[in-house]
């Protein structure tokens, strides 16, 4: 839940080789389109320039890329045809352009037709192929349309209009690094951690009855701790809660772990929103305000978790938690995890990184249980000596996790301009610091 435990070094060098894709062919595009205008030899020295070039930069990043080959095929083919053969009449030179545009768009289709989606060749995460087929789909119809735009455009219009093209190219190519189209871009709603199956379950009183059924009794022993506890039946507690929670059920998600169909563990992510605080804030005796941290980054709050008694020494339960909450909280853009925690379960997310926000442990306002307020950056690098997190990145999902991280690179490359505070910059030791007590 750090850069460190996202494997950051890794994703970095995939959006740098995905970056210089995009510029790449941006480029290509716009130097292809103006010096073609000139003439043949122009042109044709561009493209020598260019494929040379590519070959240089991409060798730093270990990326082959054969279609630099077909780039300087072309330009040693225009400057035959202008010193060896025939000079290039006047009708023909307005269609230079046509020569590199059409070759790389039959060269890259074909290649992947029958290898691979040519953005295979840039790839350095080897597991979002849905990604790698859409840029590979949409520079491919970039390329055609440049192509057909120098064969039917004058040679006044034409740099312009492919030197547009280019741009869209790049635009679009980074919506789809961080925005994604179908699925494979969303949370998984079901998945295994070994022999545990988890859920995302729908907020309707009928399924959710059940998880706050399994959270108050397993609750129950710290409850009667408080000093303001109350004997109450199960299904008293059950019904007041979920009707405390109903109005703010559209900003929470709900998952449960099942054991061969059985109900075991709980855990849900209410995320911020506007003019509504989140309990993390005022549910205790030290209320605070967050306003200071959304300022850098969203927020979300963990609650609601429990396993129950026969499956707490079962690392995958709380491990398969941790990873829809976490997988979630990331496809929505959240930076800081906040959680209120009963004393006996609070050592467990201090082993993970999070860092208590008050000295001492504060007392839950409803029933006068003793609480500790813990937070979490899960974009900083924190130190961890919890071993369920150096494993539990594997089961994210690929998509969500480059998206996530490369947001994050954006951000920082963007605070260099702005000079505004990133989240990747807070460390979750100074999240206290943020913090303002009432």
């Amino acid at each position: 839940m750090s850069t460190e435990n996202l494997k950051v070094d890794h994703h970095l060098s995939e959006c740098v080789a995905s970056l210089y894709l995009a510029s790449k062919w941006l480029v290509w595009l716009i130097l292809i389109a103006t010096t073609a205008t000139a003439g043949a030899l122009p042109l044709g020295l561009t493209c020598i320039a260019l494929a040379c070039v590519a070959w240089v930069l991409e060798a730093r990043q270990s990326i082959r890329d054969p279609g630099n080959w077909v780039l300087l095929s072309c330009g040693t083919a225009l400057l035959v045809l202008e010193f060896v053969l025939a000079p290039i009449s006047h009708t023909a030179s307005d269609h230079l352009a046509a020569l590199p545009l059409i070759a790389l768009f039959g060269f890259y289709s074909l290649y992947s037709v029958f290898r691979q989606p040519f953005a295979f060749l840039y790839a350095k995460v080897q597991h979002v192929p849905r990604l790698r087929h859409q840029h590979s789909h949409w520079w491919l119809v970039l390329l055609s349309v440049a192509a057909l735009f120098s064969l039917i455009l004058s040679p006044t219009v034409q740099p312009w209009a492919i030197a547009g093209v280019a741009l869209s190219g790049f635009i679009g190519h980074a919506w789809l690094q961080l925005v994604g189209v179908g699925s494979a871009w969303k949370p998984a709603t079901e998945r295994k951690v070994g022999e545990f199956e988890f859920r995302r379950v729908p907020n309707t009183p009928e399924d959710l009855k059940p998880l706050y059924e399994l959270y108050v009794s397993e609750l129950m022993p710290s409850l009667q701790e408080g000093s303001k506890f109350v004997p109450t039946p199960v299904e008293k507690l059950v019904e007041e809660k979920m009707r405390a929670d109903m109005p703010f059920w559209p900003q929470i998600a709900y998952f449960a772990a099942y054991h061969n169909g059985q109900l075991i563990g709980t855990k849900s992510c209410q995320f911020d929103a506007p003019g509504c605080k989140l309990p993390f804030e005022h549910g205790h005796t030290q209320p605070l305000s967050l306003n200071r941290l959304r300022e850098i980054g969203n927020i979300v709050e963990l609650g609601k978790f429990c396993v129950a008694e026969k499956y707490r020494m079962s690392p995958e339960v709380f491990a398969g938690l941790l990873i829809c909450t976490t997988e979630l909280a990331m496809s929505r853009d959240v930076t800081f995890i906040v959680l209120q925690s009963v004393l006996r379960s609070a050592r467990i997310y201090s082993k993970m990184g999070f860092a208590t926000m008050t000295k001492e442990p504060v007392a839950n306002l409803e029933h006068g249980v003793k609480v500790q307020l813990l937070a979490k950056n899960i974009t900083a690098e924190g130190q961890s000596d919890n071993p369920l997190m150096a494993n539990v990145q594997e089961h994210f999902s690929q998509y969500i996790l480059c998206r996530f991280v490369w947001r994050q690179i954006a951000r920082m490359a963007i605070s260099r301009i702005t000079h505004r505070p990133v989240p990747v910059s807070i460390p979750t030791r100074d999240l206290p610091g943020l913090a303002v007590f009432a």
